[in-house]
C-alpha cells in the first residue's frame, strides 16, 4: 500500500462513488429500455444506449432509453473524477514521465467528456463523438499500461492495471475491427464494454487502494 494524505482518501472515495455511479447508471437506463437487456448489453454500445429519445441516431428518431441521460452523466462523472483524480492524488504515486501522465489523463478525462456530449449518429456531431471514443478507448488504455509501468512499489496494484490496460487495449482495437462488420458488429457492445470497463474497474481499484493506504499528514 501507499501513504497518503487525508485528500488523497477523499480523492479515493471519489474514485469509488463515480465508478459506481457509472454502473448504476447504466444498468438503469438498460433497466428502462425499449429492447431486452441481454440484446442491448451484447450489440448495442454504451455509446448507442446514451443517445438521448428523439435525437436523431443516424437518419431515425432513437427510442432506446428514457434514461439515457442518466448514463452521459455517469459518462462526464466518471471523467471528471480521473481528471480531479489523477491531477491531485494518483500522480504522487508516479515515477517518471509525469508530463506524459498529465497528457494521458487530459485525453482520457475529455474523451468521456466529448462521449456524452456529442451523441453517436447525429448529423452535427459524428465526428466529434468519434473523436472523443478514440480519446475514451486508447486514453483509457495507455493510462493504466503507462501507471503499470511507473507507479511506486505495491506490485499487486501495477499488476493489476497492466492487465485491466492490456484488455482495454485489445478491445478497443477490437471494437474498432468489428463495429461496422456485417458479421461481427452484433458483438459491439460486449466488446465496447471490455474496453470501458476496464478503466472504470481501475477506478474503483485505485479508489479502494487510496482509502486502504496508510494515512499521514504530509508526503515528505
Amino acid at each position: 500500500m501507499w501513504e497518503v494524505t487525508k485528500t488523497e482518501k477523499i480523492i479515493g472515495i471519489l474514485f469509488i462513488l463515480a465508478g459506481l455511479f457509472f454502473f448504476i447508471s447504466e444498468y438503469i437506463t438498460l433497466s428502462h429500455a425499449t429492447l431486452p437487456t441481454l440484446q442491448l448489453y451484447i450489440g448495442y454500445s454504451v455509446s448507442e444506449l446514451a443517445v438521448p429519445v428523439g435525437d436523431i441516431y443516424f437518419n431515425i428518431i432513437s427510442t432506446l432509453s428514457p434514461k439515457a441521460n442518466l448514463l452521459n452523466n455517469g459518462i462526464v462523472l466518471a471523467g471528471v473524477a480521473i481528471l480531479i483524480g489523477n491531477f491531485i492524488a494518483v500522480r504522487k504515486h508516479i515515477t517518471e514521465y509525469k508530463p506524459l501522465f498529465y497528457l494521458i489523463t487530459l485525453v482520457l478525462s475529455f474523451g468521456f467528456i466529448l462521449v456524452a456530449a456529442f451523441h453517436t449518429g447525429g448529423p452535427t456531431s459524428e465526428e466529434m463523438h468519434k473523436l472523443g471514443a478514440m480519446m475514451l478507448f486508447f486514453g483509457g488504455s495507455f493510462l493504466l499500461i503507462f501507471i503499470g509501468f511507473f507507479v511506486t512499489e505495491n506490485p499487486l496494484y501495477k499488476n493489476i492495471c497492466l492487465a485491466l490496460g492490456f484488455i482495454g487495449l485489445i478491445c478497443g482495437i477490437g471494437f474498432c475491427l468489428i463495429k461496422e462488420d456485417p458479421v461481427f458488429s452484433v458483438y459491439r457492445g460486449i466488446v465496447e464494454r471490455g474496453n470501458i470497463y476496464s478503466t472504470i474497474i481501475w477506478m474503483i481499484i485505485t479508489g479502494i487502494t487510496l482509502v486502504l493506504s496508510k494515512t499521514i499528514s504530509k508526503i515528505e
